[in-house]
C-alpha cells in the first residue's frame, strides 16, 4: 500500500488491462493556475491574437487553429488551388510545432517554478485512501500527477497528449483521425483510447475531478459512451467532484452518454471553489 492507502501499481504491460478499483478523470480543476501557462504561451507566440487572460478565447483560438488546420489538409488535392493550399498547410503545421513547443515550455516551467500545481483540495482527497487500485486518465497536458507522489507512467494515460511528447498534443477540437497527422500518430492515439475506455469499463468506481465535458472534447465523451456503456452486468458507481452550479450539469453530460442497459449510479460532491 502507499501512503495514501491505495495499493500501489505496476505499469501495465502493453495490450494487457490490469484490474483496478478506482479511474479517477481529471480535468483542469486538480490544477492551480490551470489556464496561466498556457495562456502565456498564446500570448508570447501570437500576441496580435488578443486572448490577453481569456481561457474560453484561449480555446476560440485553438478551434480556430484546428479547423485551419483541417481545411489545409482536405483542399490542398484541389486541382486548381492546390498548389497554394498545400504552401499554407506547410505554414499551419509549422505554427502548430511551435505553439505546441510554447506551450509544453511554458507548462513546464511553471511546474519546476510552482506557479501551477495540484490543488490542497484535491491532493487532500486523494490521500484520504480508500481508493484501492488507482489509475489515473487526464486531459491535462502537464505532468503535475507524475510528479506528486513519484507517480510512474503506468498510473497516468495523458488522453490529449503530454508535455513530454509536445508534438502529439490534441488541442480543444481535435481529434485522433485529424487528416493532417500521420498514420503512426492516428495508431498511437487510438491505441491509447482504446486502452482508457477499457479501464473505465473494468473500473467499480469512476471518478470525475474537475471536469466540464466541455462540448469542444467530443473524444473523450465518446470514451466515456463506450467505457461506461460497458457496465450492463457489472455496476460502476461515478463519483462527481466539482464546483456545486456544475455538479448537475456534469451529471447531465454523462447520463446522456449511457446506454440504457447500464448500471451506473451517481455521487456529487461540491468542491470549495475558491472559498475559505
Amino acid at each position: 500500500m502507499d501512503k495514501n492507502g491505495s495499493e500501489i501499481n505496476t505499469a501495465p504491460k502493453e495490450g494487457v488491462i490490469r484490474d483496478l478499483d478506482t479511474a479517477f478523470i481529471v480535468g483542469t480543476g486538480i490544477n492551480e493556475n490551470a489556464w496561466g501557462p498556457v495562456l502565456e504561451a498564446i500570448n508570447e507566440h501570437d500576441p496580435a491574437a488578443g486572448v490577453g487572460d481569456d481561457a474560453e478565447a484561449a480555446n476560440f483560438y485553438f478551434a480556430r487553429h484546428v479547423y485551419a488546420l483541417r481545411f489545409a489538409a482536405r483542399f490542398k488535392s484541389d486541382p486548381k488551388n492546390g498548389a497554394e493550399i498545400a504552401k499554407l498547410e506547410a505554414t499551419l503545421k509549422d505554427k502548430d510545432r511551435q505553439l505546441k513547443n510554447c506551450i509544453a515550455r511554458h507548462l513546464a516551467e511553471a511546474t519546476r517554478t510552482g506557479n501551477m500545481r495540484l490543488r490542497e483540495e484535491f491532493i487532500d482527497i486523494y490521500n484520504e485512501g480508500g481508493w484501492g487500485r488507482t489509475l489515473f486518465i487526464t486531459a491535462n497536458w502537464d505532468m503535475l500527477l507524475e510528479e506528486y507522489g513519484k507517480l510512474s507512467r503506468g498510473h497516468v494515460l495523458h488522453v490529449h497528449g503530454d508535455i513530454e511528447s509536445h508534438e502529439l498534443l490534441y488541442l480543444p477540437s481535435e481529434i485522433t483521425s485529424e487528416p493532417y497527422r500521420s498514420e503512426q500518430e492516428h495508431e498511437k492515439m487510438g491505441r491509447l483510447i482504446a486502452t482508457t475506455w477499457s479501464y473505465i469499463a473494468k473500473a467499480p468506481k469512476v471518478v470525475i475531478y474537475g471536469l466540464s465535458l466541455s462540448a469542444l472534447d467530443a473524444e473523450l465523451g465518446n470514451i466515456l459512451n463506450i467505457g461506461l456503456g460497458e457496465h450492463t452486468k457489472d455496476p460502476c458507481e461515478v463519483v462527481i467532484y466539482n464546483c456545486q452550479d456544475q455538479l448537475e450539469r456534469v451529471e447531465r453530460r454523462v447520463r446522456m452518454l449511457l446506454a440504457k442497459e447500464s448500471r451506473v449510479s451517481f455521487k456529487k460532491i461540491p468542491l470549495s471553489c475558491g472559498k475559505p
